[in-house]
C-alpha cells in the first residue's frame, strides 16, 4: 500500500496518520516516499522496520520551492 501524500503540521500528527494508514494496510506491503529534509519521519520509519529501497536527488533550476514543513511524505516521486 502506497502512503502519501502525508501532510501534517508536526511529527506527532504525521506519525498518527502513518499508523492509521499502516493499520488500514493490514498485511499488505507499505511504501512511503519521504523527502530528504524530513529526518524525523524517515528515522522513525527505519526504527519500525521499513528499509530504504532507493534514494532520489530532486534537482531544481533556481530556488527550490518551499513547503512550509507540512509535506511529510510525497504522493510519489513521479508526481512530486
Amino acid at each position: 500500500m502506497k502512503i502519501g501524500p502525508l501532510l501534517a503540521e508536526d511529527i506527532d500528527t504525521a506519525l498518527a496518520l502513518l499508523h492509521a494508514a499502516a493499520e488500514d494496510a493490514g498485511n499488505r506491503p507499505l511504501i512511503i516516499d519521504v523527502p530528504h529534509d524530513q529526518t524525523a519521519l524517515s528515522g522513525y520509519c527505519e526504527r519500525i522496520g521499513l528499509t530504504v529501497s532507493f534514494n532520489t536527488a530532486r534537482m531544481y533550476k533556481g530556488a527550490a520551492p518551499t513547503t512550509g514543513g507540512y509535506v511529510q511524505s510525497v504522493a510519489t516521486l513521479e508526481l512530486g
